[in-house]
């Protein structure tokens, strides 16, 4: 419980840190991507735990949707406007 709690104040004192130094929006989808694949992720492994089949589909199924949306906002943010 106390690493979890450190994680939290250690993302959001970044985050704060990071807002204050002016970053475009695309900048912070990088994180979402990370966090997506960790929500797919743990819908995996809770699926194959036999922990409720609809929670474990339901996270999965975020996760795997935000990952396109932050995959193609860092896309076309980053990559496609440095061609």
């Amino acid at each position: 419980m106390i690493i979890e709690i450190a994680i939290a104040v250690i993302c959001l004192l970044s985050v704060y840190f990071l807002l204050r130094q002016n970053h475009k929006a695309e900048f912070f989808d990088i994180f979402g991507i990370i966090f997506f694949i960790y929500l797919s992720i743990l819908g995996i492994v809770s699926f194959f735990k036999n922990i409720y089949y609809w929670w474990s589909f339901s996270i999965f199924l975020i996760g795997i949707m935000g990952l396109i949306v932050d995959s193609v906002m860092v896309y076309r943010g980053y990559i496609k406007k440095k061609r």
